[in-house]
């Protein structure tokens, strides 16, 4: 083939004529020269822009570590008052313009004082007690002790935008809020035609822009400006896209903060004074470029003829005509061709014949396998080793939503953005190393647009060469199983966190088998591990206390013959260690047969011990109370027979001989009235049952009492020796509850001797405590010792004979309350108890009650009679006994005053009433009817407060001592009363005194 002739050559021969390329060359070399030089002068310009206003903002900046700094000097050098730095702080924030406020925080980061903008002050206890530890720039400048800028954000009282500087201070750091709004007024200065001025924080927000909404929406500029710049923009000119704008902008940077300052304007803008260049340049190059379309068009003329005729050959190909023959065509290279493309078509259409026959077999396989997999009820699908489907069965169709020729040949995670991507990016991550059936669970959204949980499956396949060809999974929805599942566990959970809370137990019963269930809190309860009791009801009967079996197994017929709702008792139940609890069992029948008969009981367990305990001493208290109440009641009837019978006594001695048989007989009348007094005063404290009860107690009294008591109860086989030391001195306590400390302690002593007798020993000794021993402060102890020699106590049982519902007795003897009373009352007077026991031997029991300073018990003895003062003066004597009136009158009558005497205090007042002045002293009962003398008193004294008034009471529970003085009484006196004190009284009283 000559070169003349070869179409190569004569289409670079005719475009090398027209000149394009060089041309061409020449116009884009000079376009881009001026290109450059109008971009560089545009840059020139931007920079110097945005350094100078980059300058003038740190200048803003550097301004507010200055003022900070200031403060931080103002704090330093003087000290001012905690309470003031408040008010400091609001008012140096208040002199500026541009301070939202400045905080004083420790190292920790607590807000400890904050000065605010007046309109804030109000919201000051917000910010107090901030913590503050949390940011990134308060960490910063603990760290390196130098000052730091925090990001910018809007602040919540404001509404503006701010930016917080941080700055150590002593032991303290020093924060200000600062509104950036202030930055406006600096960088409208720099503002001209077409500039477009933005200034960023350190995250690229927008702070200030021209166009003031993308500021107002904290627009993300940086973002912009750094893809822009292919990397963090932080000096220098950039070209970026805004909202459809191409723009051309400079970036400076600030040293504090790490602000950024961009001056853009757009490319169209600043690239208008080159467009002129422009235009001429594209005309010229329009011009060269239609000259080499005409020189195309004309060698295209001569080339696309024999082309044409080729193509359409090529068509007549495609549509199945291949045997073809081609007219002879002008240049070499198209008779080549024409010549390769006969045989191509020839090869062509034997081959097609062969793929035809194939394509039928393949499609009669397709058919078969297609038609087995959608009679598979589980979705199928399977994947190429690229990820790309190759098929799936109508159900897995139908769930993703998708026709299934749509699917075919598509990527996997194309066709499903968001359905069943959990599932289907699994298999394809997992694609090279899936080499056997695997099963996963999964999370997928079908179709309906819900989540499911998935069983999935997959298994690789292979083709006949070996080579992995792709992977076929299927899965299984389980969402209603998991759902069942974790209601499940969330109501066992529930169920477990409520029974926990109540503290009860659970268990359940076969009825027929007598076999069980019971959880850890239940055999918790008596001490027990799970693993340690035998599910059976016959072992848990062992556990509960004989007395109380019978209440049980009636409860229980009850409830399994339905006259019951519910399985409810209460019982005794042994603990492992041995000692008993109260137990509350509760159930019910839960399961029946066809027949109605209990097949299953499940129910709960709960130790009420505490409760029961509370109970116990609630009932003690109230039963005790009721007592006192009586004692009261007693007591003040007793005291004012007292009164009759030491008052007349006592008159009857004044007239007595000295000497005589009388006068004796007389005197131990007044001994036994005595005692009798002094019991009454024990039965008053008795009644009180309150700390104001505890009085200056003597033992050698009370324990003769109780001893007379139990001699009276004890079997004569018993021996009572008591040694009583008249000398011990007293102790501060209720004579009631000492009362029971004894007679507790010798009633525990009667049970171990009753079956053999003994003897019962009870010792009184004042003795010094050196050192601290038994748990006692050095000092005088009162020292109780009641010893037995009875069968004692086991020593296993020793240390736990004071535990509440602890008892060695036998069944139904005791409750177990008995020695834990005792040891609470000893503990409560500031004694302790001890006991020492041997099996065999007896048991003795020793108490340690502090002693009163300086106090002694004194027996009673005759006092001689004093001969009564001789007094002038009228006095109202109120009393509702007549015994009493009479006795009052004939003892001042005989003291020389003239009495009015009244047993009714109404008519008293009314007396009284009638001429206030003729009365000189004015002696009351307090408990009258009608009107009590407290209430008298008080009307007596409205008329005449400085009249004399004596309150005589034998018991009151409405006023003491201190409350009578309160109203204005003179003188409190108890019955009964002594002639010689209250002849002393009176004397005084008439005196002035």
């Amino acid at each position: 083939m000559s070169a003349q002739r070869s179409l190569r050559y004569k289409i670079i021969k005719y475009f090398v004529l027209v000149a394009v390329v060089p041309l061409l060359l020449v116009g884009g070399i000079s376009y881009y020269y001026i290109t450059q030089q109008v971009s560089a002068a545009i840059m020139a310009r931007n920079e110097q822009l945005a350094q100078g206003l980059g300058e003038d903002l740190g200048f803003f900046l550097t301004e507010s570590e200055v003022i900070l700094s200031q403060i931080h000097n103002v704090l330093d050098t003087n000290q001012y008052p905690l309470g003031e730095l408040n008010l400091l702080l609001d008012l140096i924030v208040g002199r500026s313009g541009f301070l939202e406020s400045v905080s004083v925080t420790d190292l920790k980061g607590m807000v400890l004082f904050v000065g605010l903008k007046k309109e804030l002050i109000e919201k000051r206890q917000d910010f107090v007690g901030l913590d503050l530890s949390g940011n990134e720039f308060f960490q910063k400048a603990r760290r390196t002790g130098q000052s730091s800028w925090s990001d910018t954000f809007i602040s919540i009282f404001t509404g503006k935008p701010s930016i917080t500087l941080c700055q150590p201070f002593n032991d303290k750091m020093l924060t200000a809020n600062l509104c950036i709004e202030r930055i406006s007024e600096v960088v409208r200065r720099y503002e001209s035609g077409g500039i477009i001025l933005s200034v960023m924080d350190r995250d690229g927000v927008l702070i200030y822009h021209s166009e003031e909404g993308l500021a107002r929406q904290r627009f993300n500029l940086g973002r912009v400006v750094d893809l822009a710049a292919g990397g963090n923009a932080e000096k220098g000119t950039y070209r970026y896209e805004l909202e459809g704008i191409s723009y051309l902008g400079s970036v400076s940077s600030l040293a504090n903060g790490g602000w950024r300052v961009l001056v853009s304007q757009p490319v169209t803008v600043a690239y208008a004074p080159a467009d002129r260049l422009r235009i001429i340049f594209a005309l010229g190059i329009l011009v060269s470029v239609l000259l080499a379309l005409g020189g195309a068009l004309w060698v295209g003329r001569k080339v696309v003829m024999p082309i044409t005729m080729i193509q359409e050959k090529i068509k007549d190909a495609i549509g199945g005509k291949y045997d073809q023959s081609l007219a002879e065509v002008g240049y070499d290279e198209f008779q080549e061709l024409a010549s390769t493309f006969r045989n191509m078509a020839k090869k062509i259409g034997d081959r097609e014949e062969l793929l035809v026959e194939a394509y039928a077999q393949v499609q009669s396989q397709v058919v078969f396998h297609q038609t087995m997999i959608d009679s598979i009820a589980t979705p199928v699908f399977y994947l190429d080793s690229d990820g790309y489907f190759r098929g799936c069965n109508a159900v897995f169709a139908e769930a993703a939503g998708l026709e299934r020729n749509k699917l075919i040949g598509r990527n996997a995670l194309k066709a499903f953005p968001g359905l069943i991507a959990n599932c289907v990016k699994l298999d394809i991550y997992h694609l090279a190393e899936v080499v056997g059936l695997e099963i996963s669970e999964a999370e997928i959204s079908f179709a309906d647009g819900f989540v499911h949980t998935v069983m999935a499956y997959r298994q690789p396949f292979y083709d006949k060469n070996g080579n992995k060809g792709g992977i076929v999974c299927a899965y299984m929805d389980i969402t209603a199983r998991k759902h069942a599942e974790a209601a499940l566990l969330q109501s066992e959970e529930r169920l477990k966190l409520a029974l926990d809370a109540a503290g009860l137990g659970v268990w359940s019963l076969d009825v027929q088998t007598g076999k069980g269930f019971v959880d850890e809190r239940w055999a918790g309860i008596l001490e027990y591990k799970v693993d340690e009791i035998v599910p059976d009801i016959e072992i848990w009967r062992k556990f509960v206390h004989p007395d109380d079996l019978v209440k049980v197994d009636q409860v229980l017929a009850e409830h399994l013959a339905g006259r019951r709702p519910f399985f409810e008792v209460e019982v005794r139940s042994q603990a492992k260690s041995g000692g008993w609890k109260w137990i509350q069992d509760r159930g019910q029948v839960v399961s029946w047969d066809d027949f109605g008969k209990p097949l299953r009981m499940a129910g709960t367990r709960k130790d009420i011990t505490e409760i029961k305990l509370l109970g116990e001493k609630l009932r003690q208290s109230q039963k005790m109370e009721a007592i006192g109440t009586l004692a009261g009641g007693i007591a003040h009837d007793f005291n004012n027979m007292l009164n009759a019978i030491l008052g007349y006594t006592e008159l009857a001695l004044l007239d007595s001989e000295s000497g005589s048989r009388m006068e004796d007989n007389l005197n131990e009348v007044m001994i036994a009235g005595k005692r009798a007094a002094s019991l009454v005063k024990q039965i008053l404290a008795f009644s009180r049952q309150s700390e104001d009860g505890q009085i200056s107690t003597p033992l050698q009294p009370v324990l003769k009492e109780a001893l007379k008591l139990m001699r009276g109860t004890l079997p004569a086989t018993i021996e009572i020796r008591q040694d009583i030391d008249p000398e011990c001195g007293t102790v501060l306590a209720d004579v009631s509850r000492i009362h029971q400390v004894i007679i507790n302690l010798c009633t525990n002593a009667y049970h171990a001797m009753r079956e053999h007798g003994g003897v019962l020993e009870v010792l009184l000794r004042e003795v010094e405590v050196a050192d601290e021993v038994i748990d006692l402060q050095p000092g005088k102890y009162a020292r109780l010792t009641i010893r037995d020699n009875g069968e004692g106590i086991d020593q296993e049982f020793v240390d736990r004979i004071f535990e509440p519902y602890f008892t060695t007795k036998g069944l139904g003897e005791g409750t177990g309350l008995g020695l834990a009373t005792v040891h609470g009352i000893v503990k409560g007077y500031g004694g302790v108890i001890s006991v020492d026991s041997k099996l065999g031997e007896g048991t003795v029991f020793e108490v340690y009650l502090p002693v009163q300073p300086a106090t002694r018990v004194d027996e009673f003895e005759a006092v001689p009679q004093e001969a009564l003062p001789e007094l002038v003066g009228h006095v109202m004597f109120v009393d509702d006994e007549k015994s009493l009136v009479s006795f009052g009158e004939r003892i001042l009558e005989k003291m020389g005053c003239r009495v009015s005497g009244f047993t009714d205090s109404v008519e008293a007042l009314e007396a009284f009433a009638e001429d206030p002045g003729r009365f000189d002293l004015v002696i009351t009962d307090q408990t009258m009817p009608k009107l009590t003398g407290i209430k008298l008193a008080r009307e007596i004294l409205v008329a005449r407060p400085e009249l004399p008034i004596f309150l005589i009471t034998g018991y009151s529970d409405v006023v003491d001592k201190e409350s009578a003085k309160a109203v204005g009484i003179k003188e409190y006196i108890e019955k009964p009363i002594n002639v010689n004190e209250f002849a002393e009284k009176v004397k005084a009283a008439l005196a002035g005194q």
